[in-house]
């Protein structure tokens, strides 16, 4: 979950590589999981963890956007969203907010990303002009996922001058004047 430099972040949370995105997701609990079981050619996000977890404690299912993981088959067509809003908040640059299948990954902000992951998995090569198509495909998903959820409520508040003094001196901030000028820096 942390980076180590890879496509020039040293930490984690501002971009959406997939070195960042990618964690292990280990389940243990011997009297409700008897037997080990490895997902593997499975798209799984942390969206699936609540339902696979009120599936393992017998709890009432919820409407949710995720799925059993404990239950649900490999689904080749299933989309995750993928979005950080750190960049905004941090630095007053772009959010990123993306798709990810089990094969590729677009990526949203002032210059889209799109890649084959089967065969760029380091996410090294931008294919957005040179497969127009698929990309375009997933940014209309990504457009219809995100124009439902457009009247949902705000919990953002405003950081006080204090917090973003002391995000700024420990790195996680720039305070006013240090960012690109213009519109929202791409990360």
């Amino acid at each position: 979950g942390d980076s180590f430099r890879e496509h020039g972040e040293p930490t984690h949370g501002m971009l959406l590589y997939d070195s960042t995105l990618r964690v292990p997701l280990i389940l243990s609990c011997p009297g409700l999981l008897p037997q080990e079981r490895v997902l593997s050619g499975q798209l799984v996000g942390l969206v699936d963890l609540a339902p696979t977890l009120r599936s393992l404690f017998a709890l009432e299912a919820v409407p949710c956007d995720g799925v059993d993981l404990l239950r649900a088959g490999a689904d080749p067509h299933r989309a995750v969203y993928l979005e950080t809003l750190a960049p905004y908040h941090f630095a007053g640059w772009s959010p990123l907010h993306g798709l990810r299948t089990l094969a590729a990954k677009y990526v949203e902000g002032p210059n889209p990303e799109f890649y084959d992951l089967e065969r760029d998995p380091g996410e090294a090569r931008n294919l957005l002009s040179e497969s127009p198509s698929e990309a375009a495909r997933l940014r209309a998903l990504l457009a219809a996922m995100t124009a439902e959820w457009s009247g949902a409520p705000s919990t953002a508040r405003a950081l006080t001058d204090e917090e973003r003094e002391r995000l700024a001196s420990l790195g996680y901030i720039q305070m006013e004047g240090q960012g690109a000028a213009g519109g929202r820096a791409d990360p």
